[in-house]
């Protein structure tokens, strides 16, 4: 009688220890950090952010084409909208009665206003508004291009004025200028517009 002989299984061999990921620890905590640090930059601006300043230019007078821009000296007068926009959550933006703000044409002063009355926009995106006059005082002379120049603005419509803030300093920071250019006459759409510090034409 036949006997079939012992089948005898051979024990797999051990396969190779598991490995940690370290790639993966790598990319998580880069990404760990990054988001820490984008956390930490939003909550600064959230907290400290800056202001922003906005000019309108209501009405102008002194500067109709067919009366006034003929004669050699000017008496024009800018009724003005300032706004200011708090961009912080704990601080506030103000705008300074030591401010000075100047009307412009091609680089050319026309009037300056008024000290504005001290109001301030507290929280995060919060806006104050003021109205001021800017008036030439005893008058403006322009150059013959310059005027020649506004004349045909006024006759075509298309007038626009720049406007500068002088912001007074702060501390050891020297006063600073913003600029809000090509502001149109009767549109508010300047407040639209944030001024900034460039001060090229």
């Amino acid at each position: 009688m036949l006997r079939a002989a012992p089948i005898q299984v051979q024990p797999a061999e051990p396969g190779p220890p598991p490995r940690r990921c370290s790639a993966c620890v790598a990319v998580f905590i880069t990404f760990v950090i990054l988001s820490g640090l984008l956390f930490v930059l939003v909550l600064s601006a959230a907290l400290f952010g800056e202001q922003k300043y906005y000019v309108a230019i209501d009405t102008a007078s002194g500067l109709d084409p067919a009366t006034d821009l003929p004669w050699p000296v000017l008496t024009p007068e800018f009724n003005l909208t300032l706004r200011v926009t708090s961009w912080s959550v704990v601080g506030a933006a103000c705008l300074d009665p030591a401010m000075d703000v100047a009307v412009a044409y091609r680089g050319l002063a026309l009037a300056r206003a008024s000290p504005p009355p001290r109001v301030c926009a507290r929280g995060w995106g919060r806006t104050e508004q003021v109205p001021v006059v800017a008036s030439s005082g005893n008058g403006v002379r322009l150059p013959g291009f310059a005027l020649h120049g506004l004349e045909a603005d006024a006759w075509g419509g298309a007038v626009a004025f720049d406007v500068a803030l002088t912001m007074p300093p702060k501390g050891r920071d020297n006063r600073h200028q913003l600029w809000c250019r090509a502001v149109p006459v009767g549109d508010d759409g300047g407040l639209g517009i944030p001024c900034n510090a460039n001060s090229e034409y």
